[in-house]
């Protein structure tokens, strides 16, 4: 289990059981790089077009960031 600590001020959040949050939010599914490709850039919405550049452009950035650890 993590602890949330992003307020500067006043108590972080505490995590809830699974029963006290809304039944939607087990359904949620983000496609992964991988998917996003085998479907094809040309067939992706608009929504899934966006994930994937967020998903190429943290993989650029990871990428970069281990070749300037190497070196």
């Amino acid at each position: 289990m993590y602890v949330l600590s992003f307020l500067q001020a006043g108590k972080d959040p505490t995590i809830q059981p699974d029963t006290e949050y809304p039944e939607w939010l087990w359904s949620l599914e983000l496609p992964v790089l991988g998917q996003l490709n085998a479907k094809g850039v040309d067939n992706l919405t608009p929504a899934e077009l966006r994930r994937y550049y967020q998903l190429k452009s943290t993989l650029k950035i990871k990428t970069q960031n281990e070749e300037k650890a190497v070196s």
